[in-house]
């Protein structure tokens, strides 16, 4: 059977995309055509992964590493400097193919969400489908210069992507969101730097084979510099200010890369990096992650209580619901890590619609101003039944997918915690109860009541709005009412990672 670079093609479609989009003679329109096409490939080659794994069953003739712990893999030697063998290494596994989905999927809805201005559609189009590939390139990199310079390019055309296309303050918004991520990229490298030369390679997978003969007092510092690398992307508090400014002035299609794929990096890199080749700190620290997780859930919610503006109540809710991955992780246990995951891809798919909401009601009435947005139910029907299932969804009712993702965490939390311990589980839980409350007042505020003459003549959504809101929802309910398509993947990944935190703890 012919072997199938797939990862090479998931990286490769949208790059050629990016450059066909940009250099060609085309108008808007048909700049938006070109890249729903090669993002639409895209999709198609991440299914395609997808099935490999949820249906193991079918053999698509997709190279494996020869441990066997990823289901698609491929290496090719790149050069040699300084001794280190840099290969171009890639692999997905149960944590990393959720991910590139929906990268993958998330792309096309940006691309095919109106775009806001007419001003220069080709880089604009271009320069999503690069952050898309630099996101998947994270997601699948297995050696660790190609992961850091994936890393460091999703920086550079969110940036240009917010500083041309933002709000009135973009350039503020697009400088912090650079020097903030970047600081943190630079802390990371430094633990990169520790581990290749305490291991001696750049290999991910025979450092995280290696990591029981690295010693704790190098595990500790090393951990603490990843901690901080990948919670200031979370983003985490204290280092989360730079994400409100971002998704306030950013464009919708920026806002749903950011919030629904780019934030993810932060979390993926706590459970590929820091505790798979750092499982000793982890478990040393575990009071310090979980802290700073029950810090961002309880903080962040308590903020979103006075926003007035609808997308920077978003942007706060995004920082609170990613406190239940750090949550999660600190728990050692195979349901709360699962759970952990699981929430990256359940706050990727809402968070999504919800940002595609902000930005529909700004055009629909001129305002995002909460206190004005007044008796929207009656003057704009699917926009209310949308903005009503997607908060539904952000605060972990049942029946929708956070609340599978959220429910684990707090099992797996009770589960760890120990003895006399086990009451502090009602400190995040105030966290659930004052997220339904700002969402709960919000839907009041904007849905119900006299509708405010201030807005003038309103419209509801269009089919080009509402219809890739649709596509997520549709993503959202079928994870809801079909959770093992993916716990199935990510369950694989979460018990070794317990296995090995476990062996850590007997081993401290």
């Amino acid at each position: 059977m012919v072997v199938i670079p797939i990862i090479t093609l998931v990286l490769a479609i949208p790059a050629i995309g990016a450059i066909l989009t940009l250099v060609g003679p085309w108008s808007r329109k048909q700049a938006r055509s070109v890249a729903t096409l090669f993002s639409g490939i895209t999709l198609a080659f991440a299914f395609v992964l997808l099935l490999h794994f949820v249906a193991p069953g079918i053999d698509l003739g997709l190279p494996t590493d020869p441990s066997g712990t990823y289901g698609a893999f491929e290496e090719y030697t790149w050069f040699q400097i300084f001794g280190f063998s840099v290969q171009y290494r890639v692999g997905v596994d149960g944590l990393s193919v959720p991910l590139v989905f929906l990268a993958a999927l998330l792309l096309l809805v940006a691309i095919i969400y109106p775009m806001e201005t007419d001003f220069k559609p080709k880089a604009y189009y271009a320069l999503l489908q690069i952050i898309s590939l630099a996101l998947i390139g994270v997601f699948v990199s297995l050696d660790f210069l190609q992961f850091f310079v994936f890393w460091e390019l999703v920086l550079i055309p969110m940036y240009f992507l917010i500083g041309i296309w933002g709000g009135p303050n973009r350039h503020h918004a697009a400088i912090k969101f650079l020097i903030y991520t970047h600081v943190g990229g630079m802390v990371m490298l430094l633990g990169i730097f520790a581990l290749a030369f305490q291991t001696g390679t750049l290999n991910m997978i025979e450092i995280a084979r290696l990591a029981p003969i690295i010693p704790l007092a190098t595990q500790i510092p090393i951990f603490l510099a990843f901690l901080f690398g990948f919670g200031v992307k979370l983003p985490m508090v204290p280092f989360h200010t730079w994400l409100p400014d971002a998704h306030v002035e950013a464009p919708t299609a920026g806002s749903i890369i950011l919030a629904g794929v780019l934030l993810k990096m932060g979390g993926y890199g706590i459970f590929r990096i820091a505790y798979s080749m750092l499982p000793q700190a982890a478990v040393d620290l575990w009071w310090l992650v979980a802290a700073l997780g029950v810090a961002s859930m309880i903080y962040a919610s308590m903020v979103c209580l006075v926003q007035v503006d609808l997308k920077r109540l978003i942007a706060y809710s995004s920082i609170g619901h990613m406190g239940f991955v750090l949550l999660g992780a600190s728990t050692f246990t195979a349901i709360g890590i699962s759970g952990a995951i699981f929430q990256l891809f359940n706050h990727g798919l809402i968070t999504a619609v919800l940002f595609m909401l902000a930005g529909s009601v700004k055009h629909a009435t001129g305002s995002r101003e909460i206190p004005h947005l007044r008796g929207l139910g009656s003057k704009m029907p699917i926009f209310a039944f949308l903005i009503i299932i997607s908060f539904l969804a952000s605060l972990g009712m049942p029946g929708f997918n956070s609340f599978i993702s959220e429910f684990m965490v707090f099992a797996g939390t009770y589960q760890g915690l120990p003895g006399e311990m086990k009451k502090l589980i009602f400190i995040p839980l105030l966290a659930l109860v004052l997220t339904g409350a700002y969402y709960l007042w919000t839907m009041h505020r904007i849905l119900l009541g006299r509708f405010s003459s201030s807005l003038g003549k309103v419209r509801d959504l269009r089919a080009s709005e509402y219809l890739p809101m649709a596509i997520v929802v549709f993503f959202i309910f079928l994870t809801a009412f079909v959770p093992s398509l993916w716990l199935g993947l990510i369950s694989s990944f979460s018990g070794g990672i317990e296995q090995s935190l476990v062996a850590a703890l007997g081993g401290g």
